[in-house]
């Protein structure tokens, strides 16, 4: 997953529901650490048509 948030303009992260970092390209937020947003359960559950999405290669 990495290579591909790293091809992004901007810092990015990947979360899981409980907003854990999975992987990082920002180095404020460390793989591991948790991470303040959103309600991340309540986002997932939302209409695709609102996520944030990024294509893979």
């Amino acid at each position: 997953m990495l290579p591909v948030l790293q091809e992004l303009p901007v810092p990015a992260r990947l979360v899981n529901a409980r907003g854990r970092v999975a992987a990082s390209t920002d180095p404020a937020h460390l793989a591991g650490s948790l991470t303040k947003g959103p309600d991340f359960a309540a986002v997932l559950a939302a209409p695709p048509a609102v996520h944030r999405q990024a294509p893979c290669a």
